[in-house]
């Protein structure tokens, strides 16, 4: 076999240490644009560290080592540079990288994602060092490269397997002796140096043929020849309450006709249940109505029944929506007679707000073999789930955020839309909704923060944020291609005196998006807009994807959709 060819992406190496230079065959400082070595002495030691630990196992000859200088006296890299970086790998066709400095920028697996699917397709494996603080890290969290976290175990040649949703191994990662720039050796520790340990067991076994180049390959040698093997459970945690109802429904009915119906009527073909019937209050403007003619751009149209129907049509579950302002009016509670009326036919019922008698309701029909729920966050489990579920430093797949700067300006309507757009895709699309009729449309977690939240939220704010990062590290385990965000209301508040944004603003934070889609009003003052754009910039570090006015959503909404579909899934390569 023919030379094998290292690139070392790093600080440079010391030049003048004879012992390294001797595998030397090339180097690019890539922050400088400059080519030839010695334009990439070490500043630091860290690149020098990498090359002493890569080259200890090899004779001159049998290796030779490309040095890609990315940084100067400081270790930091930005995406750009990273990628001027691969590219050259590329050119100079590099056999196996070693990359043990990386980024947490979650933008860069946008940036990064076609010179890595490159590298694979050109065979040469990347070799990439895991954060230290357990962020995730590109590019060592792309499925086509070996990720390599810090392990306790003493011996270099050694290493564990980890099989999770980015299976990775563990090398020494305790402090060992390296070369440092002018001579020096000190002990470093950390995933850094555990890195080029792995890349040289890599390179050994390409240089053996023991591998051949292509990242599944040298999966499998890893996994085999480790020393250990770990198994993370993938299961997601039974203390989250995930929506299951929509799977318990088979034919439905709705009552009353509510704004929140809205949604089931125009994604009626979507949904895993039949519709029988939607009914309201027997005075209402939209009994005796088809809903096409309350409901602009209605792709389909029911009767509502003026009142709850004597003949239930075989129904198994009944939806119901918000009654508490409506029985206030008519001077009784309502929601107890929508109960009533399903425990005397034996249907199932999923309240969108809980009775005053909750318990013994829910005892009641229990009795009969029913089920009846409704969204709620109680305090004690709240509790439970932050202490006993881990949250992840970050999440790895796309994570999709629908704001906006007002209420009632149809997010819900248009997460859904992505949703089904997505799907429609073959995109796996993972969901946390605010508003209590979520589960109804497979949505997989409701954190109940939209009308109604007093009666379903029974937790202090400073619970929001544990929480939602909490259900975003389950839902991060590998079973979905990206994750849809939204919150209730404005994001921001146009007043910045008044904290009546709260809400929205603890739910971004919890979740930060990669990509926001903010929903503006016409109205909306440029200055107003301008403070919510730069409030998403300075929490993410990513500006707002697209800012769609309301009203064409109204007038263009299935075009606006298709459009941003096609954008997202070209960026993200799903």
């Amino acid at each position: 076999m023919s030379m094998l060819k290292v690139g070392v992406i790093d600080s440079g190496i010391d030049i003048n240490k004879a012992s390294l230079m001797k595998y030397v065959v090339g180097g690019y400082d890539v922050v400088r644009g400059k080519a030839g070595i010695e334009q990439c002495d070490d500043e630091i030691g860290h690149g020098t560290a990498c090359a002493d630990l890569i080259t200890r196992a090899f004779e001159p000859g049998e290796i030779g080592v490309s040095v890609y200088k990315v940084c100067g006296a400081e270790i930091a890299v930005d995406i750009g540079t990273f990628g001027v970086a691969l590219e050259k790998v590329l050119d100079d066709r590099v056999d196996v990288v070693n990359c043990s400095l990386g980024t947490i920028d979650p933008d860069a697996k946008y940036k990064l994602c076609k010179i890595v699917a490159r590298c694979s397709s050109a065979g040469t494996i990347l070799i990439c060092a895991w954060n230290d603080e357990g962020y995730t890290t590109w590019p060592a969290a792309f499925d086509t490269a070996v990720a390599v976290k810090s392990g306790e175990q003493t011996d270099q040649n050694s290493w564990v397997w980890v099989s999770d949703k980015k299976s990775h191994v563990l090398f020494r990662g305790t402090k060992q002796r390296v070369q440092w720039k002018n001579g020096a050796q000190i002990f470093m520790g950390g995933s850094s140096f555990a890195t080029p340990l792995c890349t040289r067991v890599v390179a050994r076994a390409l240089a053996n043929g023991s591998v051949s180049k292509n990242p599944s390959s040298v999966f499998s040698y890893l996994e085999k020849n480790a020393s250990s093997k770990n198994i993370v459970d993938l299961n997601q945690s039974p203390l989250i309450p995930w929506n299951t109802v929509h799977k318990r429904m088979k034919k439905v009915g709705i009552y009353p006709f509510f704004k929140e119906t809205h949604g089931f009527v125009r994604f009626r073909k979507e949904l895993p249940y039949d519709i029988a019937w939607i009914a309201d209050f027997k005075h209402s403007k939209a009994a005796g109505k088809k809903t096409d003619e309350i409901i602009r751009n209605s792709p389909e149209s029911f009767y509502v029944n003026a009142g709850l129907p004597n003949d239930s049509s075989g129904i198994d579950s009944l939806i119901i929506g918000y009654l508490d302002l409506a029985g206030e009016a008519a001077g009784k509670d309502l929601l107890e007679e929508a109960y009533d009326y399903a425990f005397q036919r034996k249907i199932n019922v999923f309240s969108l707000l809980p009775s005053v008698n909750q318990a013994q309701w829910k005892e009641r029909f229990s009795s009969e073999g029913l089920w009846l729920e409704t969204p709620l966050i109680s305090y004690e489990s709240a509790l439970g789930m932050i202490q006993k579920v881990p949250e992840k430093k970050a999440v790895d797949v796309p994570i999709i955020g629908v704001f906006g700067t007002s209420s009632q300006q149809g997010k819900f309507t248009f997460q859904l839309a992505l949703r089904y757009e997505l799907q429609k895709r073959g995109v796996r699309v993972g969901q946390i909704g605010t508003e209590h009729q979520s589960g109804c449309f497979g949505i997989d977690y409701t954190f109940p923060s939209g009308y109604g939240y007093q009666q379903s939220l029974k937790i202090p704010m400073d619970f929001h944020i544990p929480i939602l990062r909490r259900v975003m590290s389950e839902m991060d385990k590998g079973q979905f291609d990206c994750l849809i965000v939204g919150a209730q209301s404005g994001l921001i508040n146009p007043n910045p005196y008044f904290y009546g944004g709260i809400f929205s603003e603890l739910f971004f934070s919890a979740t930060l998006p990669d990509r926001t889609i903010l929903i503006r009003n016409k109205f909306d003052s440029e200055e107003y807009i301008r403070r919510t754009e730069n409030y998403v910039y300075a929490k993410t570090g990513v500006p707002v994807y697209q800012t769609i006015p309301f009203e064409d959503l109204v007038s263009n909404g299935k075009e606006i959709v298709s459009s941003l579909v096609d954008l997202l899934v070209k960026d993200a390569k799903y």
